[in-house]
């Protein structure tokens, strides 16, 4: 089945019909169901890593540092689903599996073999038609992982829902401890700010992002947990990196924006307890190559391009921070509504475009464009242009006197803008 698996993904790829991460283990996984069960038995180990954000980047860099001592199999292009998962072992068997794996199709791979390593990153709203509100993914997760025995399990504890459900199981937690509140108050996209033993709202006395933080009940003084491992300050340099301090020593990394902190400890905390020192692992994550769209900086003539990722309010208010400090000339914004996005846009009313906007112009393109276009008017925002063809979007900011481009795109715009990007020699596109 392997063979037939490498002849797939080689096949389509060689054709130009995708990558294959999905197709080919989705095909084999038709022949034989057990396919993927007998694959994770030839593993030694193996770590689960879930989330609304921050999957792909925790997993690629884990997988990153942990190559430096054992064979590693890594769905590395992000393809999250089981089909994802059982195409990465046409590439390697190694020795540990570090996967990352969709909220909700965790169930099914976890009842097929009982993982070492259960690591959680935050739980955001994202793609309301598919996984409705955030309830609904705790209320499964717990569900299902109070049958695990002998998982460990690595937790953000500033998320308060997640820091409550996961007090209980064999969990090591995680978080920040800054000496100052990033922000003055909840945004509004936030989703977990109200005690979840008394429903109350969560005294802040520091706000990271969202509704993570130092937090504490008023009545039942429920607060953040110990934490395994923490960064005592995070320094931000737009798209250039981030500088974490723990132990009272500075580490650079080349991973752009606030929210990569929590990323990268995540993936720090799964590497001490395999071994790695802290200082092994960051002299080690000095290589580290951000993942596909996460802040990827592109060269063209005398541009940089920028492509980043967005899929959700949260996520999309974090990347607007780094375009306002990067003060971009141009934002190129391409919202789809595809399948792999979700067909719901309407969380483009919770980013808070009001105070995060200070391009001179953005352009708007993919098929959602006109409701990004409406977003952008109620934002008191009208310096823009809709393109109804990416195509001629791209194109026309290449052409364009700007020097210094942002493109935010969702999912399926993503790869569609980064195949293009490819024909002008800008990047070699290593998905088509």
């Amino acid at each position: 089945m392997i063979e037939i698996g490498r002849f797939l993904v080689k096949t389509i790829r060689t054709l130009k019909l995708g990558d294959g991460s999905t197709f080919a283990g989705k095909l084999v996984l038709n022949f034989d169901k057990n396919f993927l069960r007998k694959m994770l038995y030839k593993l030694d180990f193996y770590i689960l890593i879930t989330g609304t954000n921050g999957k792909t980047t925790t997993s690629n860099l884990t997988s990153f540092v942990l190559s430096n001592k054992y064979e590693i199999t890594n769905n590395k292009e992000g393809s999250n689903l089981i089909y994802g998962i059982a195409t990465s072992f046409f590439q390697k068997i190694g020795k540990i599996g570090v996967f990352e794996i969709d909220e909700f199709h965790i169930n099914k791979i976890i009842k097929m073999r009982e993982p070492e390593i259960i690591a959680i990153t935050n739980v955001f709203r994202d793609q309301l038609d598919r996984y409705t509100e955030v309830n609904k993914i705790r209320t499964l997760w717990i569900e299902n992982f109070k049958h695990l025995k002998e998982t460990k399990f690595i937790v953000n504890s500033d998320d308060p829902s997640l820091a409550y459900h996961f007090k209980n199981f064999n969990t090591l937690f995680y978080g920040l401890n800054l000496n100052y509140s990033r922000l003055n108050e909840i945004e509004n996209a936030s989703d977990s700010h109200y005690c979840p033993n008394c429903k109350v709202p969560l005294k802040y006395n520091k706000i990271y992002y969202s509704h993570l933080g130092n937090y504490e009940c008023p009545i039942c003084g429920f607060k953040n947990p110990k934490n395994y491992l923490e960064f005592e300050d995070v320094r931000t340099y737009g798209v250039r990196g981030i500088e974490l301090k723990i132990n009272g020593r500075y580490y650079f990394l080349n991973v752009s924006g606030f929210y990569n902190a929590y990323n990268v400890l995540c993936s720090l905390v799964i590497c001490n307890i395999l071994k790695f020192s802290i200082n092994e692992f960051f002299e080690i994550s000095k290589n580290f190559k951000v993942p596909f769209s996460r802040g990827e900086i592109l060269k063209y003539k005398d541009k940089e391009i920028i492509l980043m990722l967005v899929k959700n309010p949260v996520g999309f208010n974090e990347i607007l921070r780094i375009a306002y400090e990067e003060n971009f000339d141009l934002i190129v914004i391409s919202i789809n509504d595809w399948t792999a996005d979700g067909h719901d846009v309407s969380w483009l009313w919770d980013v808070d475009f009001e105070n995060l906007i200070n391009s001179k112009e953005i352009y708007i393109t993919g098929n959602r464009a006109y409701d990004m276009a409406v977003r952008l008017k109620y934002a008191n925002y009208n310096n823009f242009k809709i393109f109804e063809n990416y195509k001629n979007c791209i194109e026309t900011a290449l052409n364009s006197d700007y020097k210094k481009i942002a493109i935010m795109a969702t999912y399926t715009s993503t790869i569609l803008i980064r195949k293009f990007l490819s024909k002008f020699k800008i990047t070699k596109s290593k998905f088509y």
